[in-house]
């Protein structure tokens, strides 16, 4: 797991990576660590780049990516939000959305 630390290196992340998935999580988030392994599956099974970010140590991050919410995750690509879930990450659908991403 690769953790974000600010601002600065999430913007030169969602740059420099053509397919990006960040999950988003707070310590002691149940929900959290029950998805975490989910989405980490995911992400290898596709070879897609999994980023952490802890939003309650992170003020500017979750700010700007307006995480108000744990757990959340966002795939992005080319530097674009392609796709967001919050709370209840529906994992059919976040895999759908990686399989559109990586045929392309």
């Amino acid at each position: 797991m690769k953790d974000i630390k600010g601002y600065e290196q999430l913007q030169k992340t969602i740059n420099e990576e053509k397919i990006l998935l960040i999950f988003a999580s707070l310590n002691g988030c149940s929900v959290c660590s029950v998805d975490y392994p989910l989405v980490k599956e995911l992400a290898d099974k596709y070879s897609i780049a999994l980023y952490n970010i802890n939003i309650e140590s992170e003020a500017e991050i979750r700010g700007q990516l307006r995480l108000f919410t744990a757990p959340v995750v966002m795939l992005f690509y080319n530097g674009r939000l392609y796709h967001r879930q919050a709370r209840i990450i529906d994992f059919e659908e976040l895999k759908n959305r990686m399989e559109e991403l990586v045929s392309i």
